[in-house]
């Protein structure tokens, strides 16, 4: 019988665990354990997403699933979930129709976004071999045709529903997810094989995808914590059931067991909405692991046994504030006055007060209440009219930060009724004294008080020497950019300056009122956005110096033909240097850390681009240098001709001007080794600009406009009268070759011979003998004869190319006869050899 009695009592030991160790984040394991599995709670939206999933295991083909939710809503546990019930489900399935995988992937930043494909095929690889070898030769292949031979070799080895489940929790690239519109594309392209992707993560999701919130709602978050917490069998819930019979409360008794509807709601009010699951259920598994080694199951955990989980007393520090955690301390250290057991009960009943300050929110609670949690707690000694006696004395003890009415019997906690009037005031002003000593921490006793006004009067000196200092940087910097401090500005640092003159007491004193408190704080807000703008102004000048040094804030973006990504570039140039202005950063209030970051982004890419584009242009440079050489000669020997006044009127005078702007363009540069735009925008050689379009197209246009001009100048001096002139009188026989090139009309050859010297020379000749071949035909050299017809041709020719004749000058009536027809052919003696018509192999050397 006792044995029986024994085991009967026991039995719950054997029904109620804790669950497994809470982890900031859970990972996502190969083969989940059934603890994984028990402890993890359906929300609604859960039970929704799993329904769908259970379904389509059932269905003919397969899906994408997208599980969605806030950071630590436990969608890593949800997918655990999964992968446990769907490989049970796959062996029943496998049993009747065929084999079924389930395939766990877990993206992290070293997978990458190119790697996910990898890892979903060596996976189905290892599940079908049973050997972690290297793949084979087909998994080299990458995207979807290798997923979808992928799949067809696993069809092909009796495999027809694969599972995959992807946590992109490491990872939330929105460049990994686009694998899930491949898998989803891949999974419609597949035959006679079912495939189920089942994917977790914060990103943007696919538009195929069927999409679900798993994040606990209103009182889940309790529900969901407190089951990861612990283990429940469900023939311990007839006993759960009863406990929580008479009591009030929102919560299903069930989802929140041990926890007292009371305690459950100190905890949701002292973790915010969206809270982490695991942090909730840290906490609470903290508490519930003393209430499980006592081994009384049928006792709830109250308010005042929350305080054993150090998580919850952090968290309680943070909503106390400052006082608030002076006055807790006082009223401890009151509680624990009496060195007798007492000792226990009053700190058990200074902690419930605590916490059901912080859990309701209601300054005072009646005695009656406070008697039922604290004989809930087990703390009889609390129970009856001595509840009254003890309350009288913490409050007496505390400093007033434990409250207590006789008349009313409502008692509470002040978190700002503890110490004496000047610490209740400082520790109450410690927000404000923050803003200008951040270290500063409550003071409780009157010595340490001092220390800390002191400092608080250095800090403030300080603060008013560097906003004084921060307005004069700041006014510097907009009259440099052209602007100036506006009038809201400069009420800000004035308004400042008047705080932080007013001193250590006038602070404190303001902190009272705390109309008068939020009016300073927001002062003191106003005035630090300025200040962090002013303590940025070195950098900023940096920045905005670099940018003005690329030169692209001027460039024309709408110039045709330019590259699109450069025009992005420099559009996002000239964004920069509006947002990097001390008046616009002032003025709205941006934030330096990320306007520089977005900065070493575009200088990042600038460099990158720059590089590229100086190396493309010295390379284009190099191919351009011999037609830049070839246009330059042509030039010269243009110019030369067009000096020949005997010629005519120049050609092409223009041209000259046009090669000064392109040969700054068609320098080479000369630096040793690559340009380091990183500290230098532009090279310090070449002064390269990036985008500088090529000048191939104006080099060869003004290389062939050139070649036409010489063409026309050759035309002028294969006249037959300035031919026979030059042979005439050309008695050193200096342009015999020159002749010749001429009348071959060979450009080339022409630059080659055509110096200054020869054509200072062939510029003598025609100016000395145009007037003698008109006038004095006589007088020619021996053997040429000078018929009338051929004197007349002569005269017109050297008119029309614009030789003017001797005033004196006139043709007779034979003369001007001979103009009506083509002068007549004749022979040209070659001097040098005696022979006529005998035209040269090559062209002589004309330069005697």
């Amino acid at each position: 019988m006792r044995l029986q009695r024994r085991t009967r009592d026991s039995l719950p030991l054997q029904l109620i665990e804790i669950g497994p160790e809470v982890v900031d984040r859970l990972p996502l394991e190969t083969q989940p354990s059934a603890a994984t599995v028990a402890s993890y709670v359906l929300t609604q939206g859960a039970s929704r997403a799993w329904e769908a999933i259970n379904n389509q295991l059932s269905a003919g083909q397969g899906a994408l699933f997208w599980i969605g939710g806030s950071a630590g809503a436990g969608k890593t546990h949800f997918l655990n979930y999964v992968l446990a019930l769907s490989a049970r489900a796959g062996g029943v399935l496998g049993a009747e129709t065929g084999r079924h995988i389930t395939l766990p992937i877990e993206v992290s930043a070293e997978i990458g976004a190119a790697g996910i494909d990898r890892r979903i095929i060596e996976s189905l690889e290892v599940a079908l071999t049973g050997d972690d070898r290297p793949p084979a030769l087909w998994s080299q292949m990458r995207g979807t045709e290798a997923l979808t031979i992928a799949f067809d070799r696993a069809r092909r080895q009796g495999v027809q529903d694969v599972t995959i489940v992807i946590d992109f929790g490491l990872d939330e690239n929105q460049a990994s997810l686009e694998i899930l519109p491949t898998l989803a594309e891949v999974g419609r392209s597949l035959k006679k094989m079912r495939l189920i992707v089942v994917a977790a993560g914060r990103g943007e999701a696919s538009q195929a995808a069927n999409k679900f919130d798993v994040t606990p709602g209103g009182d889940e978050e309790i529900a969901v914590a407190v089951g990861r917490a612990r283990n429940v069998d469900s023939s311990a819930l007839p006993m759960v059931d009863g406990l929580y019979g008479n009591l009030e409360g929102s919560f299903d008794a069930r989802a929140i067991y041990p926890l007292h509807p009371t305690a459950a709601d100190a905890l949701r009010s002292l973790y915010a909405r969206g809270t982490a699951i695991g942090t909730l259920a840290k906490a609470i598994r903290e508490v519930i692991e003393p209430w499980h080694g006592e081994g009384d199951f049928r006792h709830l955990i109250m308010l005042a046994a929350l305080m054993r989980s150090a998580v919850v007393r952090q968290t309680l520090d943070a909503h106390l504030g400052v006082a608030g955690r002076a006055s807790y301390r006082i009223a401890t250290a009151a509680a624990r006055a009496n060195a007798d057991s007492a000792g226990a009960t009053l700190q058990a009943l200074v902690d419930t007060l605590v916490l059901l300050h912080v859990g309701s929110g209601v300054a005072r609670a009646p005695i009656t209440r406070i008697r039922e949690w604290m004989d809930s707690a087990g703390v009889k000694e609390a129970a009856g009219a001595g509840l009254g006696r003890t309350l009288a004395t913490l409050a007496n003890r505390s400093q007033g930060a434990i409250v207590y009415d006789v008349e009313s019997q409502l008692a509470g906690f002040d978190p700002r009724g503890a110490g004496s009037p000047d610490l209740t005031a400082f520790n109450s002003a410690l927000v404000l004294v923050r803003s200008f000593d951040p270290s500063m921490t409550a003071a409780h006793e009157m010595p340490e008080l001092k220390a800390k006004r002191s400092r608080l009067r250095a800090a403030m000196a300080a603060a008013l020497e560097g906003a004084c200092r921060n307005r004069e940087t700041l006014a510097e910097a907009m009259r440099e950019s052209g602007g100036q401090l506006s009038i809201p500005q400069q009420q800000a640092f004035a308004a400042f300056i008047e705080l932080a003159e007013g001193g250590a007491a006038a602070l404190i004193e303001l902190s009272v009122d705390p109309q008068r408190r939020e009016a300073a704080m927001a002062v003191i807000a106003a005035y630090e956005v300025f200040a962090v703008v002013a303590d940025s102004i070195p950098r900023l000048r940096r920045m905005r110096q670099y940018l003005a040094e690329t030169r692209l804030l001027s460039v024309n973006r709408e110039e045709a033909g330019r590259d699109r990504a450069l025009v992005d570039l420099e559009t996002e140039c000239q964004m920069l240097a509006v947002a990097l202005n001390p008046a616009a950063l002032a003025g709205a209030g941006r934030k330096i850390d990320t306007l520089e970051d977005r900065f070493q982004t575009f200088k990042a890419t600038y460099v990158q681009r720059y590089r590229l584009g100086h190396e493309h242009n010295r390379l284009e440079l190099v191919q351009l240098a011999p037609a830049a050489a070839d246009t330059r000669r042509h030039l010269e020997v243009l110019g030369r001709l067009n000096a020949i006044a005997a010629l005519g009127p120049p050609n092409g005078d223009d041209l000259a001007g046009l090669i000064a702007p392109l040969n700054r363009r068609l320098r080479l540069c000369d630096l040793e080794g690559s340009p380091v735009p990183e500290v230098t925008p532009c090279c310090p050689r070449c002064d390269y600009l990036l985008g500088t379009l090529s000048p191939r197209e104006e080099l060869y246009d003004l290389l062939e406009r050139t070649r036409r001009a010489l063409q026309s100048k050759l035309a002028a001096l294969a006249q037959s009268a300035i031919a026979r002139l030059i042979d005439q009188h050309d008695r050193s026989h200096r342009l015999e070759g020159f002749l010749k090139i001429v009348q071959a009309a060979q450009t080339d050859s022409l630059i080659r011979v055509l110096d200054d010297e020869l054509a200072s020379y062939l510029t003598r000749l025609l100016d000395e003998n145009a007037s003698v071949a008109i006038d004095e035909p006589a007088k020619a050299d021996a053997g040429m004869v000078s018929k009338p017809a051929t004197r007349a041709a002569d005269v017109a020719l050297i008119a029309s190319i614009g030789i003017v004749p001797p005033a004196s000058g006139a043709l007779g009536r034979a003369d001007r006869q001979s103009l009506r027809g083509p002068p007549p052919r004749r022979k040209t003696l070659d001097r040098r050899n005696g022979r006529n018509g005998r035209a040269l192999k090559s062209p002589p050397d004309v330069i005697s």
